[in-house]
């Protein structure tokens, strides 16, 4: 029986989004500073993401949240592709500490 192997390439430990903090390794903060905030629950995403299925319209959608529509626009970019999971951790990783 021959077994074929499957190589697999180190994913770059920058590439990894990391919801709260962008120091150290393992999941280990060391910078003391707040953690960035975005303004977004996964919740609200999963309803921004819904509200837009049912609507199709970013000033709509806007409207009924109290959102606006950039960080509406901002919020659906980060949906493309992701879980409202992974969106808020992308979102989070791409603030600015306060």
């Amino acid at each position: 029986m021959t077994y074929v192997g499957v190589s697999v390439a180190p994913v770059p430990i920058d590439l990894i989004v990391r919801r709260f903090c962008a120091c150290g390794a393992m999941n280990r903060c060391d910078c003391d500073l707040p953690p960035p905030r975005s303004g977004w629950t996964v919740d609200s995403l999963t309803e921004l993401r819904q509200l837009m299925r049912e609507h199709g319209s970013l000033e709509t959608v806007a409207m009924i949240t109290g959102v606006s529509r950039r960080d509406c626009n901002v919020a659906l970019n980060a949906l493309i592709g992701r879980t409202p999971v992974h969106a808020l951790a992308a979102l989070e990783a791409g603030m600015p500490r306060q």
